[in-house]
């Protein structure tokens, strides 16, 4: 009995020092005062109860003990629990021991324990039966209580003498010993257990009663029970095999876990974002043994684990995630939380920038050097809101970030990088609240072509004219380009300052010159589609020989190609031939003078800026009382023509290049005035002119040959008589005043 005694206090000592965390556990699930009856010694056996009350249905445990027990004394006792009203028995739980000497296996707090279902309310009654008491005496007393269920205590299993195989949960101690029918007597035989396939004896020992060791998780292990058998003092051997009895720690620490995170927490209508990755922190309350091992939970699922005690980062994908940890012992057991459970840490990840889309100048293609930024369809779908835009260039050096709520946004007056006139991109990138910023492989960009040169190349006047004898001329504008972004408008002055509305683009303009005598210098001030500007300009000389103002322009015909006249033809007003432009009138063909009879006559007429070619027999006259004449300042050759009635049959004007033959000059103001020009006259007739055959003014010289002066009020005109001998040249008839100079 001695060895059986040494046995069970070094069984209850082995748990005791190896599954701390049981009794730790143990005494924590203790909560309700336990009530003690005492035991009858009489023998073989008594029976001693008690009862209790339960207000609602539950499981409870049962513990009993006995203490005082005389030496060589073996005892074995069980509990009975019924409904005191009707006196029926509840059954305990499947495979809990039914049997022990002094309930050290499974025990809390070294009492035995069987745990029963009570599925009513009400009173009942708790029956000991305590068992044999052989060779020796003693005082039995037992300690009876309940306990509500509180969760996993201590896993129990009992094996055959048979080899048996199982599998352990989770790395565990285990702890074991003989068991079996009550004899006076010791036990002999041994158990040992191996990893199943090896046969390696991994415990037990020759004459070993009880031990332990360490179970590996997922391992399979076979018990053998070799011998097992009681013999009694006297050495007379039982009938009845001993078990194996295995007991290991099932037992849920209870720990109080506080979780929070170190990271940006943003809330945003009730729901709180953060981006991945996720530093997680932890205390633990009470002070929980360094064995701890802490599990990281996503919405229940696993997702990382830590032996820091303390920390652990975790990546999470976008969307919701609901965090919580749990801790398990040396041995696995997974922590139970007091209650209430202390909630997890909702949230939701957000590891993406807002998107958004950017056109330049509304989608211009070109521009100045500043720009406006139009931002558009700005949003963070999913995300914890829009918070920043910043610009560059170059992808590499941003702005300093500009605070946007989402939806649009311009930026107005951005500098495009300088250099020569080419194409520009410009990049924007988008940050939410959290700080996930658009990276530059992603950045929005958009290009525009940088324009800040302005339109070039020049104008005419008059198709290039040197002189005009009318205020009306014609600008030929097809030679202005823009290379850039192509010309938009154009602008019109006589004096540079003060300049018509924008025009669109045009190729050619009728314009208004000055009235006064002079060289005329126009301007034109041409954009384009930008806004570069550009000031270019062209002059001629005006020279006001028409006498009574100018006439009304509609009554102005400006030919727009060459023509030939080779039918009768009325002028009506004026006709221009503008430079670059042929007029050819037929031979005999008659040209009528006349004019509006609102306005002066002498204003009607034919002006030559182009070239122009009269053949023989064509007339040019008027029905009454006059006309202009021909204005000459281009090319011209008259030959055998008839001009009469007019102001001055012909005006010659400067550099003009003319040649007058075999013509007839009657009954004009003046058959021929020439102004600083050279023309060469010959073989025509002055006839009756009532004021001059040829009048020279300026410098005038034509050359004359063999024309014939009768009639006229003055032969001939010029400053300086010596510059030509008249007589020998030309016949002079009877004139009113043959020669004339200043």
């Amino acid at each position: 009995m001695k060895k059986i005694t040494l046995a069970i206090v070094l069984c209850i000592f082995g748990l005791l020092f190896f599954a701390p965390d049981f009794l730790e556990n143990a005494e924590a699930v203790q909560a309700v005062a336990p009530s003690t009856l005492p035991l009858s010694t009489t023998y073989p056996s008594t029976t001693a109860s008690g009862t209790f009350n339960i207000t609602n249905p539950q499981d409870v445990y049962v513990q009993y003990g006995s203490n005082s027990i005389s030496s060589y004394m073996g005892i074995g006792y069980y509990v009975k629990i019924k409904k005191t009203s009707t006196g029926t028995y509840i059954s305990s739980a499947t495979n809990i021991f039914y049997t022990f000497s002094t309930g050290t296996y499974g025990a809390i707090n070294g009492q035995g324990f069987a745990k029963y279902t009570l599925t009513e309310a009400g009173q009942y009654t708790m029956e000991i039966y305590g068992g044999t008491i052989s060779y020796g005496y003693g005082v039995v007393s037992a300690t009876l209580k309940y306990l509500p269920y509180q969760g996993k205590l201590i896993r129990y299993l009992r094996t055959s003498p048979d080899p048996a195989q199982f599998t352990f949960p989770r790395n565990v101690p285990v702890h074991y010993a003989w068991s079996g029918r009550i004899y006076p007597g010791s036990l002999t035989g041994q158990p040992y257990f191996s990893i199943t396939g090896t046969g390696t004896n991994i415990s037990g020992g020759a004459s070993a009663t009880s031990g332990y060791f360490t179970a590996a998780k997922n391992v399979q292990y076979t018990v053998n029970c070799s011998g097992g058998y009681y013999q009694d003092y006297y050495g007379n051997r039982t009938d009845y095999p001993a078990y194996v009895d295995i007991c290991y720690d099932d037992t849920e620490p209870i720990d109080s876990i506080t979780l929070q995170t170190s990271n940006n927490l943003v809330e945003v209508g009730g729901v709180k974002y953060t981006a991945s990755p996720v530093n997680l922190s932890w205390s633990n309350n009470p002070n929980p043994p360094a064995s701890r091992t802490y599990q990281i939970r996503d919405s229940g699922t696993p997702i990382g684990y830590s032996t820091s005690q303390t920390s652990q980062q975790v990546t999470l994908g976008e969307g919701y995630h609901y965090l919580t940890v749990v801790s398990y012992d040396q041995w696995e057991n997974e922590t139970r939380q007091p209650t209430p459970t202390p909630t997890g840490i909702p949230l939701t990840i957000d590891n993406s920038p807002p998107s958004g889309s950017m056109v330049i100048n509304g989608g211009a293609i070109y521009s100045k050097a500043t720009v406006n930024l139009n931002l558009s369809g700005i949003s963070d779908d999913n995300g914890v809101g829009v918070d920043k835009v910043s610009f560059s260039n170059d992808n590499i050096t941003y702005s300093q970030p500009e605070t946007c709520t989402g939806g649009a946004f311009t930026k107005s007056g951005w500098p495009l990088a300088q250099g020569p006139d080419g194409p520009r991109r410009v990049y924007v990138k988008f940050s939410d609240k959290l700080g996930n910023e658009t990276s530059s492989q992603n950045a929005i960009s958009d290009t525009i072509t940088l324009d800040t040169t302005p339109p070039s190349g020049s104008f005419t006047i008059n198709n290039g004219a040197g002189i005009t004898g009318s205020i009306y001329v014609t600008l030929d504008l097809s030679s202005v380009s823009d290379a850039g972004s192509g010309l938009a408008t154009m602008e019109f002055s006589n004096d540079g300052t003060n300049f018509t509305v924008p025009e669109l683009n045009l190729t050619a303009k009728s314009w208004v010159l000055s009235p006064d005598d002079g060289i005329k210098t126009v301007y034109v001030k041409v954009t384009d589609n930008v806004g570069n500007t550009a000031i270019i300009t062209d002059t001629i000389e005006y020279r006001n020989i028409i006498p009574g103002g100018e006439l009304d322009p509609q009554y102005i015909t400006t030919l727009p190609d060459n023509e030939v006249w080779d039918e009768d033809h009325p002028i009506y007003g004026q006709v221009i031939v503008p430079a670059g432009v042929h007029l050819t009138i037929a031979a005999g063909v008659k040209v009528t003078v006349t004019g509006p009879p609102e306005s002066n006559p002498y204003l009607n007429g034919l002006i030559v800026e182009g070239t122009l070619t009269v053949e023989n027999g064509a007339s040019f006259t008027t029905p009454s009382p006059g006309w202009m004449g021909i204005i000459i300042s281009g090319t011209a050759a008259v030959t055998g023509a008839n001009i009469s009635l007019a102001q001055r049959g012909l005006a010659i004007l400067d550099d003009a290049v003319v040649t007058v033959n075999n013509t007839i000059f009657s009954n004009n103001i003046a058959g021929v005035q020439v102004y600083e020009a050279n023309p060469t006259i010959s073989d025509c007739s002055f006839l009756n002119n009532t004021g001059y055959g040829v009048k020279e003014d300026e410098g005038g010289s034509p050359v004359m040959i063999g024309c014939d002066f009768s009639g006229n009020g003055v032969d001939y005109y010029h400053q300086d008589l010596t510059m030509i001998t008249m007589e020998h040249l030309n016949t002079i008839g009877t004139n009113h005043d043959n020669r004339k100079t200043d």
